[in-house]
């Protein structure tokens, strides 16, 4: 006995059931289901007309999560939802809803996952006169930053950022 196909609608408003998606998102995933382009777009345009798909609302959710829960920088949240399809202006305006800025975001996160800057690195360079002793607390200096520096760029905040960031926990 032949299982009856699911039809479009149902299908999306199961997929929408476990997590909200992108208009492209939803659309991409009913192409793969082998679904015809006329029942996607009409799918898609009902699911819009009853607010159960709305990018806007879907792009202001996922920087929501990734910046509280991922700790993500603006770079990477920007780049997930532009490979998504969320409009660009969409994006900008849920980066600008977020409360926290990322540059104090990237103070915390650089202090809870290195802790403050090792005070054996703060050693004052005219005590001693010996080259080679200089060179290595240098050496070890620029390690410890670039470290920092690329944990904060991977995380997806900008230059600036990690490098403010950076300043910040040296205080510190």
């Amino acid at each position: 006995m032949e299982k009856p196909k699911i039809s479009c609608m149902d299908t999306a408003i199961k997929l929408l059931g476990r997590r909200d998606y992108a208009v492209k998102e939803l659309m991409s995933k009913l192409r793969e289901k082998s679904y015809g382009s006329a029942s996607i777009t009409d799918t898609i345009e009902r699911l819009q007309n009853l607010n159960y798909l709305d990018d806007a609302r879907y792009a202001r959710g996922r920087v929501r999560y990734r910046f509280e829960v991922s700790r993500w920088g603006k770079t990477r949240i920007l780049q997930e939802l532009r490979q998504k399809g969320v409009d660009a202006s969409l994006i900008e305006q849920a980066l600008q809803d977020v409360e926290t800025p990322f540059k104090d975001q990237a103070c915390e996160l650089l202090l809870r996952k290195y802790g403050p800057w090792p005070q054996q690195l703060d050693v004052d360079m005219e005590e001693t006169d010996d080259f080679s002793e200089k060179q290595a607390v240098r050496k070890q200096i620029e390690k410890e930053k670039s470290k920092r520096l690329n944990f904060l760029i991977r995380k997806g905040y900008s230059m600036d950022e990690a490098r403010n960031a950076l300043k910040v926990s040296q205080k510190s």
